[in-house]
């Protein structure tokens, strides 16, 4: 999981430069890696939550936190994806 998580890592910064050059790509480079990051943090919750740790519980605030903005902007993208304001 971490080789994906850093691999991602490297394919949201070259979406990054590719949003700001308005490449013709971005847009499905945007919707693998904010699904990828979406999965990354629900996959990390549940196998919390499996192992008995209290995953929505104040312990875990800081690795659950730092995933709110990755679920609003995947919210976001879609909505700028399926109304076509990125073109």
């Amino acid at each position: 999981m971490a080789v994906a998580d850093m691999f991602n890592a490297a394919l949201s910064l070259v979406f990054v430069v590719g949003f700001f050059r308005r490449a013709r790509w971005v847009v499905w480079l945007g919707t693998v890696t904010l699904t990828v990051s979406l999965y990354a943090a629900i996959a990390f919750t549940w196998g919390a939550i499996a192992a008995g740790a209290p995953a929505l519980g104040f312990a875990y605030l800081w690795m659950n936190v730092p995933f709110v903005p990755v679920a609003m902007l995947f919210v976001v993208w879609s909505h700028w994806v399926l109304s076509d304001k990125l073109r």
